[in-house]
């Protein structure tokens, strides 16, 4: 991914935790020379020797078929973003775009059963921690959970690369970022938040 100097995320915990933050990505592979890509949820697990990512897919998807053949694949997980007007600039500019965004370059491992049961549980704890009255995977009959693991496809991304960029109008006066910031506000887009 081309990123501008003064765009680039180089700091590992923040791309994690932005990854974690979103929870989805867009996992990329060429198969017979043709990009196929699939929307995935997406977290990593705890820190240890080697950054990985779980996640799943249903089993019918024809992109399982590849992963269970092994190999690379390029993880996108996209964040907020905005369409900037050149009415928030102190002189006459072009308008742009600001983002975040994480590219990874990652390969395949795949899941054994009982890794496929953990991951499930565990994607559904962590994303569950913010719901007033989480669900408690432990609470799913076994029998429901039989039946459910036929049709999904486990697996594990380990990371060989991580990049990301955050564009968010550094390289604007002060000035410039408050009016940003403002009128990102009045349309309800947070990433303005992300505007220092």
């Amino acid at each position: 991914m081309y990123i501008p100097r003064h765009f680039r995320q180089n700091q590992q915990e923040e791309l994690i935790n932005f990854v974690n933050q979103v929870g989805f990505g867009i996992l990329v592979q060429s198969t017979d020379a043709v990009p196929f890509a699939t929307h995935i949820p997406v977290y990593f697990t705890s820190p240890s020797e080697i950054l990985q990512i779980r996640t799943h897919m249903a089993l019918h998807n024809p992109h399982a078929m590849t992963i269970k053949n092994g190999g690379k694949a390029l993880l996108i997980v996209q964040g907020e973003h905005a369409y900037i007007s050149p009415s928030a600039y102190e002189s006459i500019d072009v308008p742009t775009w600001d983002y975040r965004i994480v590219h990874c370059e990652v390969e395949y491992q795949l899941s054994n059963e009982e890794e496929a049961k953990t991951d499930l549980f565990d994607l559904v704890r962590y994303f569950e921690k913010e719901n007033q009255a989480p669900v408690k995977p432990e609470s799913f009959p076994e029998s429901m959970m039989q039946d459910y693991l036929k049709f999904v496809f486990p697996f594990r991304l380990n990371i060989l690369k991580m990049e990301g960029a955050w564009k968010l109008s550094q390289n604007r006066t002060a000035q410039e970022k408050e009016n940003i910031r403002t009128q990102l506000r009045q349309i309800e887009n947070p990433i303005w938040k992300f505007i220092e």
